[in-house]
């Protein structure tokens, strides 16, 4: 059984038998060797009918007209752009927040917890859907992956947040402020890509921004991100810290760095949902 519906034939029966019915099979598998499912009032001649069927053919056109009688779930891409849009307020947050002090920085932290837990209400409603729908626009590992990913940036930025507040530190290195904006960069641009997911055939044939250029710029990105934290790395010995605060500061680096890869994770997924629909 499939996870995602690629192709909708409608198959008559036999001659001399009576109605159709609706056989449904991955795009990517022809219906050959037994790779199909029949409804009820597809007979096995039926059956053998199909495996003769060329994909592109006129029967094979008209079957695929009646694609729009079954439900394709759209809403789980509206449920990827809230996601990804969440990913991104919380991403500016932080980038506002390293920059702030005093009690604007404790305002700053308690807002991106409450994102975090828009992230998890979100994430929990997307898996939610999954669990109870049969056919799904994209493949399901590909729904459960993306969803997992976008909510795992959001929890590395709240936990940076978390433990600027329990160290103590007070001023906020500019390298950790510029790694800060590449990772609000990241996010946007991540958030780009995956609502370009809603229409992605349109968008090969429409003038703006493609979704290959969105994934390159994120990892470009990404790159960006990796050289300012081995350069703060370089640094760090020779900036006069303690022990505790070389620590500290390697660890808060790290986190930033995991959420702007996982920023290229979620592109990662958007580029391998994007080849299986070309």
């Amino acid at each position: 059984m499939y996870s995602s519906l690629l192709e909708l034939e409608l198959i008559g029966n036999s001659a001399g038998e009576s109605g159709g019915g609706i056989l449904l099979f991955d795009g990517a598998n022809p219906p050959l060797g037994g790779h199909v499912w029949l409804a009820p009032g597809v007979s096995q001649a039926g059956h053998r009918r199909a495996d003769t069927i060329a994909a592109g053919s006129p029967e094979a056109q008209r079957g695929s007209s009646m694609f729009g009688l079954l439900p394709r779930n759209l809403e789980f891409f509206d449920c990827f752009d809230k996601a990804a849009a969440n990913a991104l307020r919380t991403a500016e947050l932080l980038a506002e927040f390293s920059a702030a002090d005093g009690d604007r920085r404790l305002e700053l932290v308690g807002a991106i917890k409450e994102k975090e837990h828009v992230g998890d209400t979100l994430t929990h409603e997307t898996l939610g859907r999954l669990q109870k729908t049969y056919l799904t626009p994209i493949d399901r590992d590909d729904i459960y992956a993306l969803t997992k990913a976008i909510d795992d940036i959001v929890d590395d930025i709240d936990a940076v947040a978390q433990r600027i507040m329990f160290y103590k530190i007070r001023a906020i290195t500019r390298s950790f402020q510029s790694q800060c904006d590449v990772l609000v960069k990241a996010t946007r641009l991540m958030a780009d890509a995956v609502a370009a997911l809603r229409n992605l055939k349109k968008s090969k044939r429409s003038s703006g921004p493609q979704i290959e250029e969105l994934i390159i710029a994120v990892h470009e990105a990404e790159n960006e991100g990796d050289d300012i934290h081995h350069r703060f790395l370089g640094e760090l010995f020779d900036c006069g810290f303690d022990a505790f605060d070389v620590i500290k500061w390697k660890e808060l680096y790290e986190i930033v760095e995991s959420a702007i890869d996982c920023c290229e994770d979620v592109a990662n997924i958007v580029h391998g949902i994007a080849l299986k629909t070309a």
